[in-house]
């Protein structure tokens, strides 16, 4: 889910002709949190930096996305990723 959410916001920060430094700013975050939350994890660095709600909302206002479709949907490619089932609880 978070590789979609990455993916999303990278595509979002592009889509508006941004430079990550001003998405970052604009997001009232550091430009390293920003790099932190838009980085894929290695084997060398594994750890994976996860967007807090409020920051997922100043991106969904900043962009006019719905947070459900920063959240479910591949933006680039318009196409729904992730489902949710409610008999076994799981996406």
């Amino acid at each position: 889910m978070f590789e979609l959410i990455r993916k999303n916001i990278i595509f979002i920060q592009n889509k508006l002709n941004l430079k990550s430094s001003e998405f970052a700013k604009k997001l009232g975050i550091s430009r390293g949190a920003y790099s932190n939350y838009t980085k894929v994890p290695t084997q060398e660095s594994p750890k994976e930096y996860k967007p807090s709600l409020t920051i997922l909302l100043k991106v969904s206002q900043l962009s006019n996305y719905s947070l459900n479709d920063l959240l479910e949907t591949d933006l680039e490619n318009g196409k729904l990723k992730f489902i949710y089932n409610p008999e076994n609880n799981k996406f």
